[in-house]
């Protein structure tokens, strides 16, 4: 569920929490319940995304980071590859201390 998805993105993007607030709702309202609806949508384009009513251009990066996260921690049972360990995060997501250091 998309409105479950964003809550639980809301942690991990607490700078962002308004904005996914914002757009968890519209997205609800333009009648996208389901984060794998969601997320072929963003797949397949922006045109479909930016006709729902309070989603514009500035809309359109968080979104396909949520598709992002949402895609690459799904389980086996939801389609996709089981979880792993990888070493390495996303700023945002990151606390300081575990983060790559770049060279």
């Amino acid at each position: 569920m998309v409105k479950a998805y964003f809550t639980a993105c809301e942690q991990a993007f607490p700078a962002k929490r308004t904005q996914l607030m914002r757009l968890s709702l519209a997205l609800r309202r333009g009648g996208v319940e389901h984060m794998e609806q969601l997320c072929a949508m963003q797949r397949a384009g922006p045109e479909k995304l930016l006709e729902i009513r309070s989603i514009g251009e500035k809309s359109l990066p968080l979104i396909a980071t949520v598709c992002a996260r949402y895609e690459e921690n799904k389980t086996p049972s939801q389609g996709g590859a089981p979880l792993r360990q990888t070493g390495t995060c996303l700023t945002q997501e990151c606390p300081t201390a575990l983060r790559r250091k770049e060279d």
